[in-house]
């Protein structure tokens, strides 16, 4: 768990409490990943923009981040995170897909087997030479 006496030790916290990793965060928030890792490390200063974006998009109070005043979490968003869009998008995708297959996989296999009848055939030839089926059900 990271240390939340620092500015850097609660963004480290928002980041983990995310799970997402360093580059999808960057990315979530509209800042490169090279400048917000030194931002997390303490060897660069973030933007008031920064802070804005993060405490928006990850429902953590600007009080909290600045200062580390309590509670850390808006009313709004109750701590809970919001999947990013594109993690959102490609569940969607692969759900789909699923439902796809599943009604192809279905459409070849019906679900119940009803008992087969099967036939009973014999072929022989008549005198005349031709061949002729007889059958049972």
């Amino acid at each position: 768990m990271p240390e939340i006496s620092t500015i850097e030790g609660r963004l480290n916290k928002i980041v983990e409490d995310s799970n997402l990793n360093i580059q999808e965060f960057a990315e979530r928030i509209g800042v490169d990943r090279g400048q917000f890792g030194k931002v997390l490390k303490g060897t660069m200063g973030n933007t008031l923009k920064q802070i804005l974006e993060i405490s928006s998009q990850f429902g953590v109070r600007t009080g909290w981040i600045l200062e580390g005043e309590e509670p850390m979490h808006t009313k709004e968003k109750s701590g809970a995170f919001q999947l990013p869009d594109s993690l959102l998008t490609q569940l969607r995708n692969e759900i789909e897909t699923l439902k796809i297959n599943l009604q192809r996989i279905s459409d070849l296999v019906p679900l119940e087997q009803e008992e087969s009848s099967f036939q009973e055939v014999t072929f022989s030839r008549s005198p005349l030479g031709k061949t002729q089926k007889t059958g049972k059900r």
